[in-house]
């Protein structure tokens, strides 16, 4: 299936959750381009990485600004 390849081109390189489905994602997106598969994944790496960010922040060791101080 074209769409779920395209899928593992973009998505390679990162971990994801045992319960992701590929072949199942691509059948809800059938309709969509490489460009917009492309976008999807951007969009999830952006929100992941937000949700780990302000996961960070909760930690009393880092800064205000998320950064590790180092002495």
């Amino acid at each position: 299936d074209e769409i779920c390849e395209i899928f593992k081109l973009y998505l390679n390189e990162m971990n994801l959750s045992n319960d992701i489905d590929l072949k199942e994602l691509s059948e809800l997106c059938l309709d969509l381009t490489g460009a917009d598969i492309k976008s999807i994944v951007c969009d999830a790496l952006v929100k992941a990485f937000h949700r780990a960010h302000k996961n960070m922040n909760d930690i009393p060791d880092l800064e205000k600004d998320g950064a590790i101080e180092l002495e």
